[in-house]
């Protein structure tokens, strides 16, 4: 990425958490991933799409951090927009 608005050119703003964790492993920047995703987030208003957002798993990423902050983001949003917590944020490998 050339900036951190910018995408490359053949990819999507990255619609499900999975999604970054895929994106951030292949391309890096995972922190522009997460912003991303939650501009999509925040667009969308269905509440079903929502949780689909963030119902799969994602991928474990190499720094824990990032494994701490993907599964934070999820149960805050889920909490805060009364969605189902997704189950595998207490199994994702950052608890």
């Amino acid at each position: 990425m050339t900036n951190s608005t910018e995408l490359p050119e053949d990819t999507q703003r990255p619609k499900t958490l999975a999604a970054v964790a895929q994106l951030a492993l292949g391309l890096g920047s995972f922190y522009d991933w997460i912003r991303e995703f939650l501009d999509s987030f925040y667009n969308e208003q269905d509440p079903h799409r929502r949780a689909a957002m963030l119902a799969q798993a994602p991928l474990e990423l190499a720094e824990p951090t990032e494994n701490a902050y993907i599964a934070g983001v999820a149960e805050h949003l889920a909490l805060r927009y009364e969605l189902p917590v997704p189950t595998w944020y207490t199994h994702h490998c950052v608890f």
